[in-house]
C-alpha cells in the first residue's frame, strides 16, 4: 500500500502546556512550533499483510471460542527487532485518549514513552507529556486525510531564566484510513493487533519560546531527527504496532495504542536535503536550515538576531542550549533540569 504525503509538522500544541509541563505531568505505572508548516515531501509505505498477536505466538489455530481473543497489550519484546546497528533512532509506546485537535484542556497520555538517540544523546521526549490528537495530513494531490498525531513533550531548560524556555519534543501520525483496515483484516484472523513493517514519518524538534507574563511566542523552532526512507525507497525504515481490538472508528474519546521504532537521520545537512527534496530555493517552503527563528509576531527573522536579543550572543555555547541533563530522581526534576534516558524503554 503505497501512499504519497505532503506530512505536516506542526507544533502549536506545544505552546499551550509549557506553562504546566512540571506540575501537570501525567503518567501511570503502566507502563512543534511554527508560525508556517515545514512540508516534507516523501513516500510512505506500508506492509499490511504482516498480522501478529500482541500476546500469544502466531498460529494456524484460532481464538478459543468460549473464551475469545486475549486484549491486547503493548509488550516491551516489540522492540526487539530494532536493528542494533541504527545510530540515530526514535522509539514510542503510547496509550491515552484522542483528543480533539481544537481541545485547550486535552487528556494526556497515561502511558507515554517516546524516546530518541540523536547526535549521540539520549532524549526522553515525553518527560513532561504523551498525547493524541486527531488531525490530518494530505496527500500531494491536495486531499485531506483524518490521521492520529502522537506528540511527546520533553521537560523544559532555561537559557535565559524566567523569559526563554527550550524543550525537545517528537511527533509521528497514523493514517484512520489505515487503521480501519488494519482492524477489518485483524478481525477476520481472530487477532488484536496489528505489526507493519515500515513506518509513518517520524520527526523530532527542538523548540525555545518566549514567556512574556501569560504569553507565549515561539523563537526557534530546529527539526534534530527525521524518518530515514530505507534502501529500496518503499517506506520509513522501522516498523509499527497497533492495537485494533478496542476501537471502533478511532474517533476523538477512543483509546489508541501503538508503538513505533524507526531511523532517523540527524545530520543537519541531510535534513535539510529531505525537507527541500522537489523544491527550488525561490519556493516559499524551502529552508536554507534545520532552524527558523521568529519575532513575536510570528514573522521569520535571523537566529543570531533572536539569540543576541536575549544576550545570549550570535554563537551561544551549546551547553546552554541543549536540554539534556541527566538526573536521577523525577520527583525532583526543576525547569532548569532535563531527564535524560540511558535505555530503550525507561523503567516505569
Amino acid at each position: 500500500m503505497k501512499k504519497l504525503f505532503w506530512l505536516v509538522f506542526s507544533f502549536v500544541f506545544v505552546l499551550a502546556f509549557v506553562a504546566c509541563d512540571d506540575g501537570d505531568k501525567k503518567e501511570t505505572d503502566d507502563v512543534t512550533p511554527t508560525d508556517g508548516d515545514v512540508v516534507v515531501d516523501d513516500i510512505v509505505v506500508v506492509d499490511d499483510t504482516t498480522i501478529v498477536d500482541a500476546d500469544e505466538p502466531e498460529s494456524e489455530v484460532g481464538p478459543d471460542e468460549d473464551s475469545g481473543p486475549t486484549p491486547c497489550k503493548l509488550e516491551d519484546t516489540f522492540f526487539d527487532a530494532k536493528p542494533a546497528e541504527w545510530t540515530s533512532y526514535f522509539t514510542m509506546k503510547m496509550s491515552g485518549l484522542i483528543n480533539d485537535v481544537n481541545n485547550q484542556d486535552p487528556d494526556m497520555a497515561f502511558l507515554a514513552k517516546m524516546n530518541s538517540l540523536i547526535g549521540g544523546t539520549n532524549y526522553n521526549l515525553a518527560s513532561s507529556y504523551g498525547m493524541y490528537l486527531l488531525d490530518s495530513v494530505q496527500t500531494t494531490t491536495g486531499e485531506t486525510i483524518p490521521a492520529v498525531i502522537g506528540i511527546g513533550v520533553g521537560n523544559l531548560k532555561w537559557p535565559v531564566t524566567n523569559k526563554l524556555a527550550s524543550l525537545w519534543a517528537g511527533q509521528i501520525f497514523f493514517v484512520v484510513d489505515d487503521l480501519m483496515n488494519w482492524k477489518q483484516q485483524a478481525e477476520l484472523e481472530g487477532y488484536t493487533g496489528v505489526t507493519v513493517e515500515g513506518t509513518y514519518q517520524v520527526a523530532v524538534f527542538e523548540v525555545w519560546i518566549e514567556l512574556a507574563g501569560n504569553a507565549q511566542y515561539t523563537r526557534m523552532e530546529c527539526i534534530r531527527g527525521i524518518s530515514a526512507i530505507n534502501a529500496e525507497e518503499t517506506a520509513f525504515e522501522g516498523a509499527m504496532f497497533v492495537c485494533v481490538d478496542g476501537n471502533t472508528e478511532w474517533a476523538v474519546g477512543e483509546t489508541m495504542k501503538a508503538m513505533d521504532y524507526a531511523k532517523l537521520i540527524d545530520d543537519p545537512a541531510e535534513i535539510l536535503a529531505v525537507l527541500n527534496e522537489g523544491l527550488e530555493p525561490s519556493d516559499a517552503n524551502y529552508r536554507a536550515d534545520v532552524c527558523r527563528c521568529f519575532a513575536q509576531d510570528e514573522t521569520i527573522m535571523d537566529c543570531d538576531e533572536m539569540k543576541a536579543e536575549f544576550g545570549l550572543g550570535p554563537k551561544p555555547d551549546e551547553d546552554t542550549v541543549t536540554p539534556d541533563e541527566t538526573v536521577t530522581d523525577e520527583d525532583t526534576v526543576t525547569p532548569d533540569e532535563t531527564e535524560g534516558t540511558d535505555d530503550l524503554l525507561p523503567d516505569n
